[in-house]
């Protein structure tokens, strides 16, 4: 990845060797990411990249949790 995601990632260390991340890791990240929405000054194409890293994370926890059972 370039730009915004990828110094996001190495500034903040979320990424992982092989790309997977526990639960907490995502939820961390999707705060990161929040946040740089907000306070950033950014490209819309950044900003379209961010929202969807956002929505692909969401989507990982929320097949964590059904895996997991915590979803009914």
């Amino acid at each position: 990845r370039t730009g915004v995601i990828a110094s996001l990632q190495s500034d903040h260390g979320t990424c992982r060797e092989g790309g997977s991340m526990n639960r907490q890791e995502m939820l961390q990240k999707i705060s990161i990411l929040h946040k740089t929405l907000k306070t950033r000054v950014l490209t819309i194409a950044d900003k379209v990249a961010i929202r969807n890293e956002i929505g692909q994370l969401q989507d990982k926890l929320l097949r964590l949790d059904d895996k997991d059972g915590l979803i009914d």
